[in-house]
């Protein structure tokens, strides 16, 4: 059962990381085609938020080679990335 269990949630680790991996491109593309995204935006916070961006990836890749270790690390990290990206972030200008 224990193998199961690490496998599935490798599975689901894979997914959120080739989720965040997309996501991630998509900005990037966004951000370097002007007209994309609004004029209201600096450089400076474009640049912020490609790098916050990039936590998910590398979060997700890291949980789930975690997955293998123990399935409640990689969900417990999963929930934490989750927790992460909902919480406000203010780019200090």
């Amino acid at each position: 059962m224990r193998m199961s269990q690490d496998i599935v949630t490798a599975f689901y680790g894979g997914t959120l990381t080739v989720i965040g991996v997309l996501v991630t491109f998509m900005w990037h593309y966004c951000h370097r085609n002007l007209g994309l995204l609004t004029d209201a935006m600096s450089q400076e916070q474009g640049i912020f938020v490609g790098k916050h961006y990039l936590v998910g990836p590398i979060g997700y890749a890291v949980s789930t080679l975690c997955a293998f270790i123990s399935a409640w690390i990689a969900i417990s990290l999963f929930v934490a990335l989750n927790a992460f990206f909902l919480w406000p972030h203010r780019h200090k200008a």
